[in-house]
């Protein structure tokens, strides 16, 4: 995986974004290792200044509806698990 600053890897584990997957890296959720290398390719070039192609920006967003739903399934299964808890 594509090393990230620490803060930047703090927020992502943070807001349940970073999931660990069967082979032990971290990854977003939804993704595999090479998506999210992909992801973090596409959104480094964009902080550099570069502009991907058409196809690179609609990849990039594919993948991001993909991981903001796996991302949002595990925040509300955890909202879910602590509201039963409470019960």
């Amino acid at each position: 995986m594509i090393q990230r600053h620490p803060r930047e890897t703090e927020f992502f584990i943070e807001t349940r974004a970073f999931v660990t997957n069967n082979d032990g890296d971290r990854v977003l959720a939804g993704l595999t290792s090479a998506e999210t290398d992909d992801f973090f390719a596409y959104r480094d070039q964009r902080a550099s200044g570069m502009h991907p192609s058409k196809d690179a920006r609609e990849k990039h967003l594919k993948l991001a509806e993909i991981h903001e739903r796996a991302r949002l399934a595990i925040v509300v299964a955890e909202v879910e698990s602590r509201n039963a808890t409470k019960n």
